[in-house]
């Protein structure tokens, strides 16, 4: 072979060969090598002939040569286009313009089962699953009509009858005048990765032991439950499920048992319940169930009942008679909370009481009946909250209503207690206020929220600006002034860059001295906006004297903004009024496109609110808005 010798060598012994056969047989094809005036190696075809005279003997040889150099090059690309088609992992297949089979690869044989003789000049129907409808190739054959490529996701059979699930590309192939002369299907079998991708999400919203959903997912549900609720006017139920003494029988009969034991507790209990309720595990022997759409607590009350019933009733496991009985705290949406996780310390807190009182019942929350000494223990957590680094501040975008871009954050304080969960600032903040504790929670907060900022601006983002509630007892001090100065000087964050965000009620409590502090505030170069207007009682006399920037509209008045509504009617006018004062205006608690292009047409000039997302840690506000 020419590539594994010295081409010279090559001609030389293909001479050798060549000669004595045209002498024999009067002719040899075949080819060879030769050397150009350059010192270049061509490769040739040759024809030699042998010429003899009237004796039969050989006088001399003639031979005709022709440069194959170019069609040399077309066997090699050839061959090695058809070595890596072989090589590829993905299947190809290739058709002509009629959707005939002409060619497919190794790997397509492989994932499918078909041999190229089983599917040569047949339509690729052959591979159909029966899985889509007409419409779905109807779609996909207008797409490579359109734009001469389609790709996604589709079910095929194998030779086997089996199913296989192909990430699939089909592509037009053209010729020089435009015309379509063949179609190429390269596809991957996802089958595996799909089912473990499936397998990943329900475990991360699943519990592994019930199946149940888990915290996440329950905490996702009681969102949307609570939206829909909202809009409705519709009543939510939540109950705290504890099952009494569980640790005893694990101890006694062991964890397998156990385990067992709170599976069939849950299978009764989902028994029990409507296909748009959720029962799920949040840990141990706790389970929560949501009811969404009801109408009064005589549902819950119903329920609870005849959860009583069935866990009453004997469990029979692997030859033990098993007799258990239950706890259950409720809470219900909206009397008691409009706030997730407060709904479910709020049916902790009645489980709680439950558990206290026998067990083996149930018991709708009560603010009365929040035992003295859970206040007590509550006022210790927070004063320890603080050196434990128990608290965390989540940051909730504050948007340009037109543009949609970001113009900064407020800083929203929560509570990770004993690091068992996330408790509600409207759980602990009234106590703080009662007990003074605020003033320390106050400060940390806004020390915590100009670092982060002046961070944020290191990297780039120096437009953004944080907005900081101040509460009425740290609004109140005398030292306000300075205490902030302080803590914008150790921070490093330009004053402009804050926001301080002041009830209507705490600047009514002594409007002239609120009107010098705002203004010993403004001389610092902050930015002050009244939050929760429209629901107070403030007088349009103080407020064009006030020395503020912004207006932040209260939620009550944006959830139920509607095209031709009072509400909405109301906000324009509050809009409208601020801007005459040279006023920014801020709606809180956007949720939907409606209430956002209803403030769009009312010139609102900032917008926050879940519509764009919830209160975020700073890590997953950086990721989603400060990631470029």
């Amino acid at each position: 072979m020419i590539g594994e010798t010295h081409p010279e060598e090559y001609a030389r012994r293909t001479l050798l060969e060549a000669l004595p056969l045209a002498r024999e047989k009067g002719i040899w094809r075949g080819e060879s090598v030769l050397l150009s005036r350059r010192g270049k190696h061509i490769p040739v075809s040759q024809i030699i002939v042998s010429h003899k005279n009237e004796n039969d003997e050989v006088e001399y040889f003639s031979t005709i040569i022709r440069d194959i150099t170019d069609w040399k090059q077309s066997e090699e690309q050839a061959l090695l286009a058809s070595r890596v088609f072989e090589s590829i992992r993905e299947g190809i297949m290739v058709t002509d313009d009629q959707q005939k089979i002409v060619f497919v690869n190794k790997a397509f044989t492989s994932l499918t089962g078909f041999s190229f003789d089983e599917v040569y000049e047949r339509s690729p129907k052959i591979l159909s699953s029966g899985w889509h409808n007409s419409e779905f190739y109807e779609a996909m054959w207008s797409t490579i009509r359109a734009t001469g490529t389609w790709r996604g996701e589709i079910w095929n059979k194998k030779n086997d009858g089996s199913l296989i699930l192909e990430e699939l590309s089909i592509s037009q192939v053209k010729d020089s005048k435009g015309d379509i002369t063949h179609y190429v299907g390269v596809f991957q079998d996802i089958t595996l990765r799909k089912e473990l991708e499936a397998k990943i999400h329900y475990q991360a919203y699943h519990d592994v032991l019930t199946g149940l959903p888990n915290r996440i997912l329950l905490q996702d549900r009681m969102i949307q439950a609570i939206h829909y609720a909202e809009r409705e006017k519709q009543k939510i139920g939540l109950i705290y499920v504890d099952v009494d003494r569980f640790k005893r029988i694990n101890d006694h009969f062991g964890h397998h048992i156990g385990d067992k034991l709170l599976q069939m507790i849950a299978e009764r209990i989902n028994k029990s319940l409507r296909a748009s309720d959720t029962i799920a595990r949040i840990g141990g022997d706790e389970l929560i169930i949501l009811l969404p759409n009801i109408h009064s607590r005589d549902h819950c009350l119903r329920l609870a009942d005849k959860i009583k019933d069935q866990i009453i009733k004997p469990f029979y496991i692997e030859g033990h008679e098993l007799f258990v009985t239950c706890s259950m705290g409720i809470s219900m949406y909206p009397e008691d909370s409009t706030d997730v996780d407060n709904l479910l310390k709020l049916a902790d807190n009645a489980l709680y009481e439950v558990k206290n009182n026998g067990r083996n019942n149930y018991r709708f929350y009560n603010i009365t009946n929040t035992p003295t000494n859970n206040v007590f223990t509550l006022e210790k957590s927070l004063r320890d909250a603080l050196e434990k680094n128990e608290f965390t501040i989540h940051y909730q975008p504050i948007i340009h209503t037109t543009s949609r871009t970001l113009m900064g954050a407020e800083a929203l304080i929560r509570w990770d207690r004993n690091k068992k969960g996330l408790i509600s600032p409207a759980e602990f903040i009234p106590l703080a206020e009662e007990t003074g504790l605020i003033l320390m929670i106050d400060r940390w907060v806004l020390q915590q929220a100009c670092k982060k900022m002046k961070q944020w601006h290191e990297q780039g983002y120096l437009d953004l600006r944080i907005s900081v509630n101040l509460s009425m007892l740290q609004f109140q001090q005398p030292d306000l002034v300075k205490s902030i100065q302080f803590i914008l000087l150790e921070t490093g964050l330009p004053p402009s860059a804050l926001i301080l965000e002041i009830t209507e009620r705490t600047m009514m409590l002594d409007p002239n001295l609120s009107i010098v502090t705002m203004q010993s505030l403004r001389d610092l170069g902050v930015h002050i906006s009244l939050d929760d207007f429209g629901i107070g009682y403030s007088s349009f006399n103080y407020l064009k004297q006030l020395p503020i920037n912004k207006l932040k509209i209260d939620r009550s008045f944006i959830k139920d903004i509607t095209e031709g509504g009072k509400d909405i009617s109301i906000v324009n006018a509050l809009i409208s009024m601020a801007h005459n004062l040279s006023l920014q205006v801020v709606a809180e608690g956007v949720e939907n496109e409606e209430q956002l292009s209803l403030l769009m047409q009312g010139e609102c000039d900032y917008i926050q609110g879940y519509f764009f997302n919830k209160p975020l840690t700073a890590e997953n506000f950086t990721a989603i808005y400060l990631t470029a």
